[in-house]
């Protein structure tokens, strides 16, 4: 920049991959723009708060951010906040010390240009023309293996208890070129896998495309690499698109959002399926993927959620075999129909379930990892340090194998997994198989 240190900036992401996706893609411009990305906590000349609200701890987080944020050492940085915190406690969020602009998601996408505004002594306008929800620019910068294609965005469920739709509005679809454009891009990029998100995949519906079309139309795509799904709902559209699972590329794990195991609470949830319709959608992924890792949400204390109804949740935990359970203590949000409820539960009560549930998803956990001893994984490599390469296999659980060569990071190695994690780690031990360098 004609020999002036190029100004830093710092994106820090919370909550869920649409951000992350979204964080990236900030990043990205800051960078075409001349700027140099650091870490979050590192000095910086701009940082940017990429916040999350689905429950109090997010909450807790963002603001958190925010103040480290303006209390960074030396020169006070210009502070941006955004995100579903931003957009749906404006006014709480501005109040925070040392933020500058608070952007909604509407607005994300135009950070950026709305900094260069600023540092250009313009008068920048932090709700000025809304970018939209896929505005956004590649990734590219982006350190991490794998990259984020956003398909989706918004809700309609309107669930008892949840936020987004307000703060994300209502759904709405990518055009499906522009999808099949972004991801040819980072295959051409060198990226191996290609995570998709959205905030409700499942309803993914443009141009007549729903979302088996859309993601048949991803794997056909030629190049060597794999597709991984975030989190879905478990709603019977989503079933043709499970059937997927035969193609080898598709990842064969499932983050399919339970909530609760009972039915009674499911439906005071306003949740648009019951256990039965959950249960059909897993064992039909498994018919087709045996090894299949099936990860879920858990919401506890839920208002009037019974001992009877966290025991059903326990059983069905069990039962199904999930090996990390996202758990949520129910928090009130203002507008919603749950914050209206009576029989609110005890914190402590709430505490005491969430620690059940996160214990027996370590046990089922444990059972799982233990099976994969002799099965072949496909590593994708995220680092190489002190001999071993350290990566994902595709059935989204951690690995480590021998590799001495630190290009092997963002590559594929074929390894086969020989034991269970040591003391203190989370990886599985594998061997890397001849000629395994993808």
């Amino acid at each position: 920049m004609n020999g002036v240190a190029a100004p830093r900036v710092a994106v820090e992401s919370l909550g869920c991959r649409l951000n992350a996706y979204e964080s990236d893609a900030l990043a990205a411009d800051f960078v075409e723009r001349g700027y140099r990305v650091v870490p979050p906590g590192e000095p910086a000349e701009v940082v940017v708060v990429n916040s999350c609200t689905v429950t109090d701890q997010a909450d807790r987080k963002s603001r958190n951010a925010l103040y480290r944020a303006g209390r960074s050492g030396g020169p006070l940085p210009l502070v941006v906040a955004t995100g579903c915190m931003a957009t749906g406690q404006r006014q709480t969020v501005a109040a925070v010390p040392g933020v500058d602009y608070v952007v909604d998601n509407e607005h994300k996408a135009g950070i950026a240009a709305l900094v260069d505004a600023h540092r250009a002594g313009e008068l920048a306008a932090a709700d000025g023309r809304p970018a939209g929800p896929f505005a956004y620019g590649s990734g590219e910068h982006a350190a991490r293996a794998r990259r984020f294609l956003k398909v989706q965005d918004g809700c309609d469920n309107r669930c008892s208890f949840c936020i987004i739709p307000f703060v994300r509005g209502r759904a709405v679809s990518r055009p499906l070129a522009a999808i099949l454009d972004e991801a040819r891009c980072i295959i051409d990029d060198g990226f191996h896998e290609i995570v998709i998100t959205g905030v409700n995949l499942g309803r993914y519906r443009y141009d007549g495309a729903g979302f088996a079309s859309m993601l048949e139309a991803l794997l056909s795509l030629p190049g060597d690499f794999r597709v991984r799904l975030s989190s879905l709902e478990p709603d019977r559209q989503i079933a043709p698109a499970l059937d997927l699972l035969a193609d080898d590329r598709l990842c064969p794990h499932l983050h399919l959002c339970l909530q609760s195991g009972s039915d009674r609470v499911l439906l005071a949830m306003r949740r648009l399926y019951d256990l039965r319709t959950f249960e059909w959608l897993l064992e039909r992924a498994r018919r087709i993927r045996p090894d299949l890792n099936a990860t879920t949400d858990i919401l506890v204390g839920f208002p009037g959620e019974s001992d009877e109804d966290f025991e059903e949740t326990c059983r069905v935990v069990q039962r199904l075999g999930f090996t990390h359970c996202h758990t949520f203590r129910y928090a009130r949000r203002d507008g919603t129909r749950a914050s209206r409820m009576s029989e609110q539960v005890e914190e402590r009560v709430k505490q005491r379930r969430s620690a059940v549930v996160r214990r027996l998803a370590a046990r089922n956990r444990d059972a799982y990892v233990r099976g994969l001893t002799g099965a072949r994984q496909r590593l994708l490599v995220e680092s190489v340090r002190d001999g071993a390469a350290r990566g994902y296999g595709e059935c989204y659980v951690p690995i480590e194998a021998p590799c001495g060569d630190p290009g092997m990071t963002r590559r594929f190695l074929d390894v086969r997994v020989t034991a269970p994690p040591l003391p203190g780690s989370d990886a599985l031990r594998a061997s890397a198989a001849e000629n395994a360098a993808v």
